[in-house]
């Protein structure tokens, strides 16, 4: 139940976000059912944010040059609703 003030946050049916390569090394790419905006960032296991991205296409690549070997929780969320895959990143 949630509390006076707070609203639950809803889930987007997962197999509507598909992230992959997966394990990936230079890129990965977010295929979407959807061109809307939504947001994407991603989480390091400590719960830091490492990145975040605008989504905008049905098919986006993201570069992680930048982003250093390790599993992820990249989270697409828009308007209260969010999704959550792993991504494990491989040099």
């Amino acid at each position: 139940m949630a509390q006076a003030g707070t609203r639950p946050i809803q889930s987007f049916p997962s197999e509507i976000i598909h992230l992959y390569p997966n394990p990936s090394s230079d890129f990965f790419v977010i295929e979407r059912n959807s061109n809307k905006k939504e947001i994407l960032q991603l989480f390091d296991m400590t719960g830091k944010l490492v990145m975040t991205e605008l989504l905008q296409d049905f098919i986006t690549t993201i570069y992680t040059q930048s982003i250093e070997q390790g599993v992820y929780n990249a989270v697409v969320s828009d308007q209260g609703k969010r999704v959550n895959k792993r991504l494990v990143i491989l040099r």
